[in-house]
């Protein structure tokens, strides 16, 4: 019997990040382990961080305005239908 390799632990959490990306269904992960090309690689690493720093800045956004001026939407509820004008079915 041999003795186990040991791994370093980047070498094992590459490994699991390496296969987490080949498997997931995630879109886009997949791509960045089978991007042939480093350039391709880089660019769509930069392309996520872009649209997760807009994404970051409107959620943000959000916030702040709502922390300013919340908005409380209420439902009353009725136990009967009024209409404000009488109508007939026609058949």
């Amino acid at each position: 019997m041999q003795p186990k390799e040991k791994k370093s632990v980047p070498g094992i959490i590459s490994e699991h990040a390496r296969t987490y990306c080949e498997t997931t269904t995630v879109h886009g992960f997949a791509y960045w382990t089978s991007a042939p090309r480093l350039p391709e690689k880089a660019f769509w690493v930069a392309l996520v961080i872009a649209f997760m720093t807009c994404a970051g800045l409107i959620i943000g956004t959000a916030v702040k305005d709502w922390i300013e001026d919340p908005v409380a939407t209420t439902i009353k509820t009725f136990s009967k239908v009024h209409f404000s004008k009488s109508f007939k079915l026609q058949y």
